[in-house]
Protein backbone atom coordinates (compact mmCIF):
# COMPACT_ATOMS: atom_id res chain seq x y z
CA UNK A 1 0.00 0.00 0.00
CA UNK A 2 1.04 3.56 -0.55
CA UNK A 3 -0.33 7.02 0.17
CA UNK A 4 -0.51 9.85 -2.32
CA UNK A 5 -1.34 13.46 -1.62
CA UNK A 6 -4.83 14.41 -2.80
CA UNK A 7 -3.58 17.56 -4.53
CA UNK A 8 -5.07 19.59 -5.87
CA UNK A 9 -7.60 18.69 -3.20
CA UNK A 10 -10.55 16.89 -4.77
CA UNK A 11 -13.54 15.96 -2.60
CA UNK A 12 -15.07 14.02 -5.49
CA UNK A 13 -12.37 11.38 -5.04
CA UNK A 14 -13.56 10.86 -1.46
CA UNK A 15 -17.17 10.52 -2.58
CA UNK A 16 -16.16 7.95 -5.18
CA UNK A 17 -14.39 5.96 -2.45
CA UNK A 18 -16.92 6.31 0.39
CA UNK A 19 -20.35 5.41 -0.93
CA UNK A 20 -22.02 4.51 2.37
CA UNK A 21 -23.58 7.44 4.26
CA UNK A 22 -22.92 5.75 7.61
CA UNK A 23 -19.20 5.59 6.76
CA UNK A 24 -19.28 9.30 5.85
CA UNK A 25 -20.70 10.00 9.32
CA UNK A 26 -17.97 7.89 10.96
CA UNK A 27 -15.32 9.83 9.06
CA UNK A 28 -16.94 13.15 9.89
CA UNK A 29 -19.81 13.24 12.41
CA UNK A 30 -20.85 16.64 10.99
CA UNK A 31 -21.10 15.31 7.44
CA UNK A 32 -24.19 16.40 5.61
CA UNK A 33 -26.25 13.69 3.96
CA UNK A 34 -26.47 13.46 1.02
CA UNK A 35 -22.78 14.12 0.36
CA UNK A 36 -22.11 17.85 0.27
CA UNK A 37 -19.16 18.38 -2.05
CA UNK A 38 -18.50 21.93 -0.79
CA UNK A 39 -18.40 20.80 2.84
CA UNK A 40 -15.87 18.05 2.07
CA UNK A 41 -13.85 20.27 -0.26
CA UNK A 42 -13.36 22.68 2.64
CA UNK A 43 -12.23 19.77 4.85
CA UNK A 44 -9.46 18.71 2.47
CA UNK A 45 -8.33 22.15 1.25
CA UNK A 46 -4.67 22.91 2.00
CA UNK A 47 -5.59 26.62 2.14
CA UNK A 48 -7.52 25.73 5.32
CA UNK A 49 -4.51 23.99 6.88
CA UNK A 50 -5.48 20.45 5.86
CA UNK A 51 -3.73 17.79 3.79
CA UNK A 52 -5.68 14.88 2.34
CA UNK A 53 -4.13 11.55 1.33
CA UNK A 54 -5.54 8.72 -0.76
CA UNK A 55 -4.41 5.19 0.06
CA UNK A 56 -3.74 2.89 -2.88
CA UNK A 57 -3.37 -0.87 -2.99
CA UNK A 58 -2.35 -2.30 -6.37
CA UNK A 59 -3.17 1.14 -7.82
CA UNK A 60 -6.79 0.96 -6.59
CA UNK A 61 -7.93 3.59 -4.09
CA UNK A 62 -8.86 1.74 -0.90
CA UNK A 63 -8.55 4.37 1.80
CA UNK A 64 -8.14 7.94 2.92
CA UNK A 65 -6.77 10.00 5.80
CA UNK A 66 -6.08 13.66 6.39
CA UNK A 67 -3.95 15.83 8.59
CA UNK A 68 -6.26 18.58 9.79
CA UNK A 69 -5.32 21.84 11.45
CA UNK A 70 -1.73 21.23 10.41
CA UNK A 71 0.65 23.37 12.48
CA UNK A 72 4.13 23.14 11.00
CA UNK A 73 5.63 25.48 13.62
CA UNK A 74 4.52 23.19 16.46
CA UNK A 75 5.03 20.05 14.34
CA UNK A 76 1.56 18.74 15.11
CA UNK A 77 -1.77 17.99 13.46
CA UNK A 78 -5.07 16.24 14.01
CA UNK A 79 -5.53 12.96 12.19
CA UNK A 80 -9.00 12.73 10.71
CA UNK A 81 -11.24 11.58 7.89
CA UNK A 82 -9.75 8.09 8.21
CA UNK A 83 -11.33 5.45 6.00
CA UNK A 84 -10.49 2.01 4.69
CA UNK A 85 -12.65 -0.02 2.32
CA UNK A 86 -15.02 -2.40 4.14
CA UNK A 87 -13.42 -5.48 2.56
CA UNK A 88 -10.06 -4.52 4.11
CA UNK A 89 -11.25 -3.72 7.61
CA UNK A 90 -9.99 -5.95 10.41
CA UNK A 91 -7.15 -7.10 8.16
CA UNK A 92 -3.47 -6.34 7.89
CA UNK A 93 -4.42 -3.44 5.58
CA UNK A 94 -5.80 -1.40 8.50
CA UNK A 95 -2.44 -1.71 10.25
CA UNK A 96 -0.65 -0.80 7.01
CA UNK A 97 -2.81 2.32 6.69
CA UNK A 98 -1.70 3.43 10.16
CA UNK A 99 1.92 2.80 9.19
CA UNK A 100 1.38 5.08 6.18
CA UNK A 101 -0.03 7.75 8.49
CA UNK A 102 3.14 7.57 10.58
CA UNK A 103 5.37 7.63 7.52
CA UNK A 104 3.69 10.68 6.00
CA UNK A 105 3.61 12.47 9.36
CA UNK A 106 7.28 11.84 10.04
CA UNK A 107 8.98 11.87 6.65
CA UNK A 108 6.90 14.26 4.60
CA UNK A 109 5.71 16.75 7.22
CA UNK A 110 8.16 16.34 10.12
CA UNK A 111 5.28 16.08 12.59
CA UNK A 112 6.03 15.13 16.17
CA UNK A 113 2.52 14.93 17.61
CA UNK A 114 -0.76 13.62 16.25
CA UNK A 115 -4.14 14.00 17.90
CA UNK A 116 -7.41 12.38 16.93
CA UNK A 117 -11.01 12.01 18.04
CA UNK A 118 -12.84 8.73 17.70
CA UNK A 119 -16.46 8.00 18.48
CA UNK A 120 -16.75 5.97 21.66
CA UNK A 121 -19.06 3.53 19.85
CA UNK A 122 -16.50 2.86 17.09
CA UNK A 123 -14.60 0.17 18.99
CA UNK A 124 -12.82 -1.24 15.93
CA UNK A 125 -11.25 2.14 15.17
CA UNK A 126 -10.48 2.78 18.83
CA UNK A 127 -8.56 -0.50 19.12
CA UNK A 128 -6.79 0.11 15.80
CA UNK A 129 -5.56 3.46 17.11
CA UNK A 130 -4.41 1.89 20.39
CA UNK A 131 -2.43 -0.74 18.45
CA UNK A 132 -0.93 2.09 16.36
CA UNK A 133 0.47 3.73 19.49
CA UNK A 134 -2.17 6.33 20.32
CA UNK A 135 -3.12 6.80 23.96
CA UNK A 136 -6.37 8.09 25.36
CA UNK A 137 -6.20 11.39 27.23
CA UNK A 138 -9.85 12.41 27.52
CA UNK A 139 -13.27 10.92 26.89
CA UNK A 140 -16.98 11.43 27.32
CA UNK A 141 -20.06 9.45 26.30
CA UNK A 142 -19.55 10.29 22.61
CA UNK A 143 -15.89 11.04 21.88
CA UNK A 144 -12.53 9.64 22.91
CA UNK A 145 -9.58 11.97 22.40
CA UNK A 146 -6.25 10.34 21.68
CA UNK A 147 -2.68 11.46 21.12
CA UNK A 148 0.52 9.96 19.74
CA UNK A 149 4.10 11.16 19.82
CA UNK A 150 5.76 10.48 16.48
CA UNK A 151 9.27 9.06 16.81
Amino acid sequence: MRAILNFPANADLIRALVTDDQDLKLMNPKAEIPFNRDQWQELVDPANGHLSFLVLKSEVTVGHFAFLRLNRELHEATLGLVYISPALRKTKASHELMQLVDKMARELLDLRLLRLNVRSTNLAAYHLYLRAGFTEYESNDEIVRMVKVIT
